[in-house]
């Protein structure tokens, strides 16, 4: 990579290079994203330059320098522990990460990345610690063997798709204090049979429980002002739902 390159930075940069056995990053790159490094095979050995002053690469991760920052783990490997002092998660992360199957994710975590662990089919094991505040659109996408999440009570939304297609998902408990669920968050968890949400959510998202077709049972406490289009479509097996009387708005089919 010639040295006139600061940054790697756009999605896919890499994508399709499903063959490259090696990557050597040097030292003017300052601006690095974990989306750039997509379709990298796993296992791919990455190196930076020791004169880069915000990078490192420690044999399994990208990180920056001063580990705040995780961008892209690229070891094939069946765990990982993410070292303390880590605030932020980046996006992509660990996307596509096929053979991992559980996570620590350390206290002090405050952000988790848009889709930062999207794809990752054998993820079983993720505890999330409660001071993370934001957990962006994504997060686990289609991670397909994920089985239970506790959500942190440090949480006031849950973004957009975030567990979409997560086909083994049992349960999830919604803490109180969150005020959105956004579109799709929940959306095609055809494993998850009851869901409580709790009266401080105003708002659930269109398409928010979308063919949840195990989903027999849904409360919702009074609190709730809006629910939007197609948020409960396809629940096949659902029996039971009470709208409370806090709700002024639903949209469309609901």
């Amino acid at each position: 990579m010639p040295s006139s390159i600061d940054r790697v930075w756009d999605d896919d940069t890499f994508y399709g290079c499903s063959s490259l056995k090696e990557l050597h990053l040097h030292g003017n790159i300052l601006f690095l994203s974990g989306r750039a490094f997509n379709g990298l095979p796993e296992g791919i050995n990455i190196t930076i330059d020791e004169s880069n002053p915000k990078f490192i690469a420690d044999g399994q991760a990208i990180l920056e320098k001063d580990g705040t920052r995780i961008i892209r783990l690229y070891a094939k490997t069946c765990s990982y522990e993410i070292k303390d002092g880590t605030v932020t998660i980046d996006c992509y992360a660990f996307a596509e990460c096929k053979e991992l199957q559980s996570i620590t994710i350390p206290e002090g975590v405050l952000t988790i990345g848009e889709w930062a662990f999207a794809y990752c089919d054998n993820l079983e094991t993720v505890v999330i610690p409660n001071t993370v505040k934001e957990m962006k659109c994504n997060a686990f996408w289609e991670c397909v063997n994920l089985k239970s999440i506790d959500i942190p009570n440090t949480l006031t939304e849950i973004s957009e798709n975030v567990f979409n297609g997560c086909t083994n998902l049992m349960s999830a408990v919604i803490p109180q204090g969150v005020t959105k669920i956004g579109a799709g968050a929940f959306g095609r968890c055809t494993s998850l049979t009851n869901i409580v949400i709790p009266r401080s959510v105003k708002y659930i998202g269109g398409w928010c429980f979308f063919n949840c077709t195990s989903l027999t049972n849904i409360t919702i406490q009074n609190g709730v002002t809006t629910i939007d289009l197609g948020a409960f479509a396809s629940c096949s097996s659902l029996k039971s739902i009470i709208i409370p009387e806090s709700c002024t708005t639903m949209r469309g089919q609901v």
